[in-house]
């Protein structure tokens, strides 16, 4: 009966589009890629024959059809949200939590026993991953990421990210006598920390070593036990390095020579987003986060 009916993607990403009039914040707003918005509203258009979008230099117009068509699809879908949300069980049965490698490691597993305690009976999956996401298709009901650029509003901020040099107590008193011993240290870099590498060395009115002579590793904790166990310095991100800064395995020669790189956010599937289970661990999260801020001004204070 219902077997010419396009695909639930293409009419969520014709909707998003259609209502924002564009395709990168639909992108945002479903945490996928532009392209796949705009390759989704493509076969979409094709699938019925009909040309919906007039694609302009500075965004997209609907086209006669295509507005008449928007209003429909998003009454359609809005009907399917409320049936759907109706014919929730009162609480979930389980949490799939998506998480930038390191954080998931370093900060969320060796406290979850708090968040089970939290809520107890419930299924915790914690993935680490920092790709880009169709939240609804993966199943993912809430996404830690960092971003720099601009975020939609459903994104719910818990923590900007500073960056500054670490490395091992004995250099950095080097450094500190010597700054331009920095740049003949080795480098050992993650996953994104060659634009904080330059940023940083911009602040500070130096050129820029090469980043070809750098060692890397796919996630920042890689680079930080290489940088305990020998000579090197490495990016650290404040404040998730307090506890190496605490225990004094490594320092940052220039404490006070740091950077806004970005800001960590907790990005919740719509679908999910009312469940108290949901609010809670967002809540959680935060808390734990701030703790993390609140730990890092005590040990500035120290210095």
């Amino acid at each position: 009966m219902y077997r010419h009916l396009p695909s639930l993607n293409l009419l969520r990403s014709f909707e998003a589009a259609g209502r924002l009039l564009s395709f990168k914040k639909a992108s945002e707003e479903l945490h996928v890629t532009p392209s796949a918005i705009s390759h989704q509203v493509k076969e979409l258009e094709e699938h019925l024959d009909v040309r919906l979008f007039v694609r302009l230099n500075r965004g997209l117009e609907l086209t006669a059809k295509g507005e008449s068509y928007l209003q429909e699809v998003s009454r359609a879908l809005q009907i399917l949200s409320v049936a759907t949300r109706d014919l929730r069980p009162a609480r979930l049965k389980s949490l799939r939590i998506s998480s930038i490698p390191s954080l998931d490691s370093d900060v969320i597993a060796p406290r979850l026993h708090q968040l089970q305690n939290l809520i107890p009976g419930i299924g915790i999956k914690v993935i680490g991953e920092a790709r880009v996401l169709d939240m609804e298709a993966a199943q993912v009901d809430v996404a830690i990421r960092f971003k720099r650029d601009p975020v939609v509003a459903s994104d719910m901020r818990l923590m900007d990210l500073y960056a500054t040099p670490v490395c091992r107590p004995a250099l950095a008193e080097q450094i500190r006598l010597s700054p331009e011993t920095l740049l003949e240290q080795p480098s050992y870099r993650s996953i994104g920390d060659d634009l904080c590498w330059s940023q940083w060395f911009a602040q500070q009115g130096w050129q820029a070593p090469e980043s070809e002579s750098s060692t890397q590793f796919n996630a920042n904790r890689s680079a930080l036990n290489a940088v305990r166990q020998g000579d090197g310095v490495c990016m650290g991100y404040l404040p998730l390095v307090v506890d190496w800064l605490e225990r004094g395995t490594l320092v940052a020669p220039f404490p006070d020579r740091r950077i806004l790189f970005g800001t960590i956010y907790a990005v919740v599937r719509p679908s999910v987003a009312g469940y108290p289970e949901v609010q809670q661990l967002v809540s959680w999260l935060k808390g734990l986060l701030a703790e993390y801020e609140s730990r890092y001004e005590a040990y500035m204070k120290t210095l």
